[in-house]
């Protein structure tokens, strides 16, 4: 099956679960209930988009030597851009 939504955050009772779960990172405290949002397109790229977020996303493009702007609307991704949700630093990959 084919997933083109993805949230990332953390699990609370009150919200439920998410897609990603990073409540048990350490870098947990500055993570949102539902920090983030992956998706693909129908054209198949994906994007990634801050769900309001307290301590933001972060893109930093493959072969860039760092991290653009706050995020304030959805970017589209490329394998090997690296993500930061808050201080968790990811690198993004499709395979």
């Amino acid at each position: 099956m084919l997933v083109d939504r993805l949230v990332v955050g953390r699990f609370d009772p009150e919200t439920g679960p998410v897609d990603i779960d990073l409540s048990q990172t350490p870098e947990a405290p500055l993570i949102s209930r539902h920090h983030a949002q992956l998706y693909k397109e129908a054209d198949g790229r994906w994007y990634v988009t801050d769900l309001g977020s307290t301590n933001g996303v972060f893109v930093k493009s493959a072969g860039a030597a760092t991290f653009g702007p706050r995020l304030t609307a959805p970017q589209p991704l490329s394998e090997g851009d690296e993500l930061a949700f808050g201080n968790a630093r990811f690198i993004f990959r499709t395979d």
